[in-house]
């Protein structure tokens, strides 16, 4: 069994990976909806012959194997509107938007889980909510994608509370094919949808370049597959909320590969960068509360 102190570090280099996931959906000329398509696509794919091979026991009881269907089904709308996010706006802003995840936590956790209302995770929370009204004020040029980034940090909350109670009973892998194969089945259904009731210049699937395909397979392989179960196998030693607190991390890691690989495009003014200090600040300040009460 790994160390706590090893899980934290785990933890925090794949928050570091992950933080470039809206920067590398730039790169991909396709829109959010393909994205998704062949990213769960492929992942689920290549998922049901790795855990064939493995020995992976697949055969799952109904209520469970829907259960961590509808949380897949949650997951490809949480990406979905991620890579949506990121299109629309910056991958900035998107990273902002979607680290608001630990403050969903705080509030779904009591009523999920059904415990007592955690005072500290409150407080954090709070201090989220202040970071995101100052960049809401800071003249920010792309408010529709903050809002996005903001309900899939919503459905990334609650799927990582689901991801947390469906750890404890199996293979991370195994929930990580199941949970794929939900998303790609949402994604199949949600086309027809937007075909004939949302998209108003009609619609047909695009198909990927080599270049796309080059940074799907990155998406798929690295994220999707080892990131992803990842997180999961880690929730069997570090609480959701925890979890997703460090995950606040992303946007300064973000911030940085973006400034690094979009320059100018993903500057933005000083009142932004405060709120997104209050923001990663709560990481600090959560660690700093938990530690006092558990002393207590």
């Amino acid at each position: 069994m790994p160390s706590k102190t090893g899980d934290f570090f785990a933890l925090h280099f794949i928050v570091l990976l992950s933080s470039a996931i809206p920067i590398i959906v730039l790169f991909i000329s396709l829109p959010a909806l393909e994205i998704v398509f062949y990213r769960t696509l492929v992942a689920f794919l290549f998922l049901g012959v790795f855990s064939y091979v493995k020995k992976y026991r697949l055969n799952l009881e109904i209520d469970a194997l829907l259960r961590i269907l509808l949380s897949g089904l949650l997951t490809g709308i949480y990406w979905l509107l991620l890579v949506a996010s990121a299109k629309i706006s910056n991958a900035t802003v998107c990273l902002i938007g979607i680290s608001t995840t630990s403050v969903w936590v705080s509030f779904i956790t009591p009523f999920i889980e059904k415990k007592k209302i955690n005072y500290v995770q409150l407080i954090t929370g709070g201090v989220v909510i202040v970071g995101i009204l100052v960049i809401t004020q800071s003249g920010i040029k792309h408010p529709l994608g903050l809002v996005i980034g903001i309900i899939a940090g919503l459905l990334g909350a609650i799927v990582t509370v689901f991801n947390a109670r469906l750890s404890r009973g199996f293979h991370h892998y195994v929930i990580t094919f199941y949970q794929m194969a939900g998303a790609w089945l949402g994604t199949v259904i949600f086309i027809p949808i937007y075909m004939f009731f949302i998209s108003t210049e009609g619609y047909s699937i695009m198909v990927p370049t080599l270049k796309d395909w080059a940074f799907i397979a990155a998406l798929v392989f690295v994220f999707s597959i080892f990131i992803y179960s990842q997180f999961i196998k880690l929730m069997k030693s570090i609480s959701p909320f925890t979890v997703t607190l460090s995950a606040n991390m992303s946007p300064i890691y973000g911030i940085l590969v973006a400034l690094l690989f979009l320059g100018e495009k993903e500057q933005m003014n000083f009142s932004f960068y405060i709120g997104a200090l209050l923001i990663i600040g709560s990481v600090i300040l959560y660690s700093v509360l938990e530690s006092r009460r558990k002393l207590k």
